[in-house]
């Protein structure tokens, strides 16, 4: 996606956001087969059914992927440079796992329920929630990270511990 020689290609842009599509898809499809189990057992959906089911929600959270595609794409093209895209990809990132959590409102396979054995973030969990968690490093709503501990009292620890992520103490 980020080659120069790619970049000038016709549908370039589209071709990203297709990749990006096909990896979303297949991610969900692997990365959530328990719903196919949930839905023929719990749910006595048939097999058929419950592969269905499986399908159409790898199709339309892959949308997010394609997007996130087409927007490092974009940015290549726009910028003319690898290191723009790189640098808004986390950005992008937590930009689309914000909006996923609000549109689709599926919690499952966001970035901060990684983040489990992470020994700082798991004491910061209370306070900023795990939807919070996927942006670390980046931190393009740490305004609003900041705003959240003070309101609990935590302003000086939490920067303390939010400090020690960013310079790589996980």
């Amino acid at each position: 996606m980020l080659a120069q020689s790619n970049v000038e290609a016709p549908r370039y842009l589209r071709r990203s956001a297709l990749a990006g599509y096909a990896c979303g898809i297949l991610w969900y499809a692997l990365n959530s087969y328990w719903i196919y189990d949930t839905m023929y057992q719990y749910g006595h959906v048939p097999p058929p059914g419950a592969v269905g089911i499986l399908i159409l929600y790898s199709l339309v959270l892959g949308l997010y992927f394609g997007l996130f595609g087409f927007l490092i794409a974009l940015s290549r093209k726009a910028f003319r440079t690898n290191t723009a895209p790189l640098l808004l990809a986390p950005f992008f990132w937590a930009a689309i796992e914000f909006a996923a959590s609000r549109i689709t409102s599926v919690p499952w396979d966001q970035l901060g329920y990684s983040q489990v054995d992470n020994f700082l973030l798991t004491h910061l969990a209370p306070v900023t929630g795990a939807g919070m968690h996927g942006d670390d490093g980046v931190q393009p709503v740490g305004f609003a990270r900041e705003q959240r501990a003070r309101l609990h009292g935590l302003g000086k620890v939490v920067k303390r511990f939010h400090l020690a992520f960013e310079i790589g103490f996980d």
